[in-house]
């Protein structure tokens, strides 16, 4: 995707330094030998494509053409390839080809193209042919390569044209929806938390960005609770789930600050103007602009979220939509009898679709960026407390986090959503616990709201006591010791505030608890107990640390162990306890040769994508060292030069994340959203697909292998594969489900679906239809095409109902399953 957006900022430039200029795309520039097609007079060449900008005014294709040929290619622009009406045209003389290369046929800008499906096609007059540039079929997501009108696995060599002014005006309206959406955000994942800030802590010891930071991580902490224990008392409330929690909240907040008046609000202004916090705040400003500007960027062309975990997520939202809370069944869209998987992330979507109206599908894509935002947000309060208050290793630490390192905003192209609203948690829950465990008056209070965001974090993602209890050993070792010494009066009181904030996190659990023991997840985790693992096991987890370096770039590891060496030479040995917290998490798969409890259900990886919180922490405590250095030695002038310097930084790591989306994991496509219509106008509400799936797991489990995968939510048919959350966790409601789902796909590893065995075992199953993909079965690691739509075409069982794009659906013929076959 970064071809895309990088173009954003060459449309931005190209308009200011010229006024006029066009701005062209990259969109598919691959042409391979042998992959060409020919254009010649009878016979049109075509493409479809998705215009990824508003004002496309232009398409440019790779041509080579042949010695002294005559005549014209003509362009025609359609909504896709079978309307016969124009929506534009152009034309190329072919005296204009001189040598191969990108040839533009431009035509009057569409000012409303953005995000569109259009097919266009090329006509050669005269007598002589051209070829058209072309590359394989998986060069390019959004269509696929035409001749003659009907579709070919490969893709035409070509690049889009907009208009410069049309774009950034487009931009400009994404801007105002982004504002809106981060409104919605904040009444949402902001207000109730702030509401119950501001009557814990009623004074002004807390900066503006400290209480955001902590209100987001408990207020995405609160939602879990709230779905929990409405449920118990049988209550599904609903969109009053989001309602109640963001009115009251704020009807709290104007009820708190019932006295303000405008002129203490400017007066407040005016003082913040010439206070030190200034530089700092408006640094910090610009840096969560570009932060959350840019996860929204990423995101805008995409037609639903990326890879396997996505899939689950949005699935368990949209059920929380149905049943207005949390439910049992997983039906209608997959035989599954029982929710014991964590929900904190689906429970956010689900309030933002009842709030915003919007499908859940999209809201999952949103929420998870907005997340994505405030994970990084939440590690202001926490770093600030680290370094004394000082703003700029706030600054340095949402700096690090959201635009230096690629984790978390990478975590966009793995849906792994669970972990990341867990971790958008746990700063508050850790600032909460240090605040606990430190104060001396109504510390009840705080350590309740430290038991809440422990249990609404370990509700979004169950490996989450497993990150916050090694930080906790370590700040007793880094804080406490130097603070509490050997005054046995302090140990005893800290322990017991830490003991308080246990209990209430068990009791808020318990429930919970309750409901999922003897699940298949309790019984794994009870297996792990009494089993443990070999050593080879858990050195082959740990292989995956030579990799550190890809989720925290050399130059943030540097600056982490300067940090640390720093805070060594300083002694500021909470500082340096956030390493004792790395080697912490990094022993905690080693638990599982003493059979540690949960330490089989961790992963080396698991630690690896959350290993940007220690390392920002650790670099925003740096930030905030040379921020003292300067203030020093330049006075204001020194704070002023860093918050440009910071600022800059940031526009550039901005610039540098645009690329963040991996295309190669994007399993559903605008191709594939087409066929889901077709579907559900097309097929009866009894159709089962067969779809493309490859075993995981040494082969004890399954996932989907393209879009496929979603046709239970996008089409509202049944299909082959179930998300992998219900396949590992939950109760299907025949008992051998799961086991019949994973052998259907080793069987059809090495036998063909259209071999008598394969015919036979999908009689058995009651297929009707077969669903090929605009992946082709080959999205994620280790994915290997089942079934190839060339080997079904040929076969007289099936029939071709469906061909878009890369996309295909097949019907199998009724008479092929006979009454015996069934």
């Amino acid at each position: 995707m970064k071809r895309h957006w990088a173009g954003v900022l060459l449309a931005a430039m190209a308009l200011l330094l010229t006024g006029c200029s066009d701005f062209v795309d990259r969109d598919q520039l691959k042409v391979g030998r042998g992959a060409e097609v020919m254009l010649e007079p009878g016979h049109p060449v075509g493409q479809t494509f998705v215009a990824r900008h508003a004002g496309l005014n232009g398409v440019e294709i790779w041509l080579e053409p042949r010695e002294g040929v005559q005549g014209e290619i003509h362009l025609h622009l359609r909504t896709d390839p079978q309307p016969e009406e124009d929506l534009a045209t152009a034309v190329l003389s072919l005296a204009q080809v001189a040598a191969p290369g990108f040839y533009r046929l431009s035509f009057i800008p569409l000012h409303d193209s953005h995000s569109r499906y259009y097919y266009a096609f090329l006509e050669m007059t005269g007598e002589e042919s051209v070829q058209v540039g072309a590359g394989p079929g998986n060069a390019y997501l959004d269509g696929a390569l035409y001749r003659d009108h009907r579709p070919l696995n490969g893709q035409a060599a070509f690049r889009l044209v907009y208009s410069p002014q049309h774009v950034l005006l487009d931009l400009g309206r994404a801007a105002v929806g982004g504002l809106g959406l981060l409104l919605v955000t904040g009444l949402l994942y902001i207000v109730p938390g702030l509401a119950l800030l501001v009557w814990t802590w009623p004074g002004e010891r807390l900066s503006w960005a400290e209480r955001l930071g902590l209100a987001a991580g408990l207020s995405l902490a609160l939602y879990p609770l709230l779905f929990l224990w409405t449920d118990l008392v049988g209550l599904h409330l609903g969109p009053l789930y989001a309602w109640l929690p963001a009115v009251g909240g704020l009807a709290a907040l104007a009820w708190h600050h019932r006295g303000w008046r405008p002129r203490k609000g400017w007066e407040a202004l005016r003082q913040w103007v010439r206070s030190e916090a200034l530089w700092p705040d408006l640094a910090l400003m610009m840096v969560l602009g570009l932060v959350f500007g840019v996860r929204l960027l990423v995101v805008r062309t995409l037609d639903a979220p990326m890879w396997g975990d996505s899939y689950q997520h949005t699935m368990i939202a949209q059920l929380m939509v149905d049943h207005g809370g949390l439910f049992d069944s997983w039906e209608p869209y997959v035989p599954y009898r029982s929710l014991t998987t964590h929900f904190g992330f689906p429970a956010a979507v689900a309030l933002f679709s009842w709030t915003t109206g919007m499908e859940s599908i999209r809201a999952a894509l949103l929420v998870g960026q907005l997340i994505n935002g405030l994970a990084v947000l939440t590690l202001y309060p926490l770093a600030v407390r680290l370094a004394d208050g000082n703003r700029w290793a706030g600054v340095g630490a949402v700096l690090a986090a959201g635009l230096l390192s690629p984790v978390p905003a990478c975590y966009v192209n793995w849906g792994r959503y669970a972990q990341l609203a867990g971790q958008a948690v746990l700063p508050a829950a850790l600032w909460l616990l240090w605040e606990a465990v430190q104060s001396d008056d109504a510390a009840w209070k705080t350590a309740s709201l430290a038991g809440v965001t422990v249990t609404g974090m370990t509700l979004a993602y169950y490996r989450m006591p497993f990150y916050y209890v090694p930080f906790v050993l370590a700040w007793l070792i880094g804080w406490g010791l130097p603070h509490w010494g050997v005054n046995t009066r302090h140990w005893l009181s800290g322990f017991a505030c830490l003991a308080l904030i246990a209990g209430i996190t068990l009791l808020l659990f318990l429930p919970w608890g309750f409901h999922i023991a003897g699940g298949r997840l309790a019984t794994a985790l009870g297996a792990g107990i009494a089993t443990g693992s070999p050593l080879d096991h858990v050195l082959a987890d740990y292989q995956v640390w030579r990799g550190v370096a890809v989720y925290v770039p050399w130059p943030l590891l540097i600056a982490s162990l300067a940090a640390l060496a720093w805070s060594l030479v300083r002694r500021r040995w909470v500082i340096a306890s956030v390493g004792l917290w790395v080697l912490g998490l990094a022993s905690l798969v080693a638990g599982r040769l003493i059979r540690l409890p949960g330490a089989n259900m961790m992963q080396n990886f698991a630690v690896l994508i959350a290993l940007y919180i220690p390392a920002s922490l650790l670099v925003g405590w740096l930030i905030g060292q040379i921020a003292m250095l300067s203030g020093r030695w330049a006075g204001k002038a020194g704070q002023w030069m860093l918050g440009v310097a910071v600022v800059a930084i940031a526009m550039w790591a901005a610039a540098g994340q645009i690329g963040i989306v991996q295309p190669s994991h994007v399993m559903v496509t605008r191709p594939d959203m087409r066929a889901m219509v077709w579907i559900r106008e097309n097929t009866p509400p009894e159709a089962r697909f067969l779809v493309e799936a490859f075993r995981i797991y040494g082969g004890r489990s399954a996932v989907g292998g393209d879009a496929g995968w979603w046709i239970p939510l996008l089409a509202r048919r049944e299909n082959t594969m179930p998300p992998q959350y219900a396949l590992l966790n939950e109760v299907p409601a025949d008992a051998q489900y799961t086991q019949r789902i994973v052998n259907l796909v080793a069987y059809l590893e090495t036998t063909s679906p259209v071999s008598p065995e394969g015919v036979q075992m999908l009689c058995n199953w009651g297929i009707t239809h077969v669903y090929i993909g605009q992946g082709q079965g080959e999205v994620g690691v280790g994915a290997v095409q089942l079934f190839s739509p060339d080997v079904l075409a040929a076969s007289p069982v099936f029939s071709q109902v469906y061909q878009q794009d890369r996309v295909y659906v097949f019907a199998l013929n009724p008479q092929a399953c006979g009454a015996g076959n069934r």
